[in-house]
């Protein structure tokens, strides 16, 4: 059975060993961008978060200082419209929170990527500390199915490719 699959002539042998070793190499180069792709994402993703909270943490803590929730309120609404993240919460040590509200995300991205995307970034969370009081944390939670929305796009153009 296995001898009549394959093919009987030299040139038939040497076309489909060819064709086998093109076609491993082509998915051997497509599975490592895609890889170098999705980490080069993530570290992106990362990287935005760090400097958000590096922009934002200072602000915050000056307002959180003399109780001014309702600036806190609109700097993280603004922060949360930042293309990596899905949301930011305040907590103050009371438990109070002030959340920046879910994030509208649209998008095509099967299920399965957006939990894997998921299940390799985790939430932000950062003090609130000024002059030794602590007045709360800060919490960011990444868009998980928008960086899956532009995985998922690059993959459809590399497999389209």
């Amino acid at each position: 059975m296995a001898m009549s699959l394959l093919p009987r002539s030299l040139v038939g042998r040497v076309f489909a060993l060819y064709s086998g070793t093109l076609g491993a190499f082509v998915a051997l180069g497509l599975a490592l961008f895609l890889n170098y792709h999705f980490n080069n994402e993530l570290e992106s993703a990362s990287d935005d978060a760090q400097t958000l909270f590096n922009v934002l943490v200072p602000a915050v803590s000056d307002s959180a200082v003399i109780g001014d929730y309702d600036t806190i309120e609109r700097q993280i609404k603004r922060a949360a419209r930042h293309s990596s993240v899905a949301g930011i919460t305040f907590v103050d040590k009371q438990g109070a929170k002030i959340d920046s509200g879910p994030a509208a995300t649209t998008g095509s991205a099967p299920a399965w990527l957006s939990r894997w995307v998921d299940g390799h970034l985790s939430d932000r969370v950062a003090p609130i500390a000024a002059g030794g009081t602590q007045y709360g944390s800060l919490r960011l939670r990444f868009a998980a199915e928008q960086i899956a929305n532009e995985l998922w796009r690059v993959i459809v153009v590399a497999l389209e490719l």
